[in-house]
Formats: structure tokens, sequence, C-alpha cells
């Protein structure tokens, strides 16, 4: 994974709530008062509450504090979950709405992995979605979804990686038929991630950089449960 250097991105495998991306003017408005939020949301600045602590497993919770409802003015708990089974990474997040209105949320994992991830040139890499990916993708324009879809660059089920490609920021596929990603170059290691619940993916690099984020989005209606 990612190292988190400073001089590139500082982050390494944020987790993104209640929104992912940036609203218009970072403010949300709701039944007529506006909330100030900043891209992405509270939780990856947050000093989360530990459930459990194994050798093998832990998990953390966050739930509505003033703090919150300042910027965002709904109730919840949101518990995240990590396991390690072999060579995997398993992770959960179970929202839960204790009142009787609609909880209005995103909610997004942003793991980052280097690219290369070997000493292989960055563009002998590239991504191999689990089934073609034909549909038109969306782009950003001032930090907000451009509502204009545009071709996809996957080639069947092959994302060729170049920098050019994020010259206009990450991309984002909406209409995702995939749920499942593998990240490598040819004879080299790979990355695969698993996504079921998840219908939406954003990858994304800093410019000229070494981190390869990818965030997958999720809408919540208001109903607690399980990823």
């Amino acid at each position: 994974m990612w190292s988190g250097d400073p001089a590139i991105w500082s982050w390494r495998a944020p987790n993104l709530f209640p929104i992912v991306g940036a609203l218009a003017d970072d403010m949300l408005v709701h039944e007529g008062r506006r909330y100030p939020i900043k891209q992405h949301g509270f939780l990856r600045h947050s000093l989360c509450d530990i459930v459990t602590r194994e050798p093998d497993a832990c998990a953390f919770r966050l739930t509505d504090s003033e703090e919150t409802k300042a910027q965002y003015p709904f109730a919840f708990r949101l518990t995240i979950a990590y396991r390690l089974v072999d060579d995997r990474l398993e992770c959960s997040f179970t929202l839960h709405n204790p009142a009787a209105t609609p909880l209005y949320a995103s909610l997004g994992a942003h793991p980052a992995f280097r690219w290369p991830l070997t000493d292989a040139l960055r563009q002998a890499h590239a991504i191999l979605f689990a089934r073609d990916e034909p549909e038109p993708i969306r782009r950003l324009s001032d930090r907000l979804i451009d509502p204009a879809p545009v071709t996809s660059p996957v080639e069947g089920r092959i994302l060729h990686l170049r920098d050019s490609l994020f010259d206009d920021d990450a991309l984002i596929f909406d209409r995702l038929v995939s749920r499942k990603v593998t990240f490598g170059a040819p004879g080299g290691p790979a990355v695969e991630l698993d996504f079921p619940d998840f219908p939406n993916l954003g990858i994304w690099t800093k410019p000229a950089g070494c981190a390869f984020p990818m965030h997958r989005t999720l809408a919540w209606d208001g109903q607690s449960g399980g990823i």
C-alpha cells in the first residue's frame, strides 16, 4: 500500500463519510438550513472509539456529536471493522440510523496503492475489470461532478494506466458493471479489490506522483445495515 509520503499524498487509506467528494460551496443544505462541510466529510479527521481489538481483527465506531451536527444534522452510528484472512484484508461498514426520519449519507473507502507496484514502468500497469465496462463515465469540474458523461477509457475489461488519464482529476464510474478490479503489471504482483455492495468506483492519482487511490461510494437511504 501507499506509504503516506507527505511530499506527495499524506493519506494512506482514509474512509469517507457522510459525503464522498465535495458539495457546492462546501455547504450542505437541509430543511432550509446551511451546514459547512468540507470535501469527503469529517470521518477521516475524526477519532473513533475502539469496539474490538484482536490479533487479526479490530473494529471502530463513530457516533454523532455536537461537533458532527454542526456539519451534518443527523444522528448516526457508523462501525468499521477490519479482519486479516490469509493474504486478504476484509473491511466492512455498518451504518445505523437511530431516528425515524431518513438518513442521507454517502460512504466511501479510499485505499491507496503504489504506482508502480515494483520496478516495472508506470505505463506497464493496468486495471483489469471483472466485466466489460463500455458505459460512459463522469469527470469533475471545479471539484463537482460534471453532468455530461464522457466516453469510457476502458478497452473491453482493461484500463491502460497513464498519467494523462488524470489531467481532469478522477475517473468516476457511476454505471459500473464490475464489482472486482485487479491492479498490476504483467509478470509482477497485483492487488485485487472486491466491492460487492458498492455501486460506484472512482480512480485517481496525484499528478505525476506515486499514490494511486481508489474510492468506492455507497449511498444510504436511512436504513441500517452492513456491507
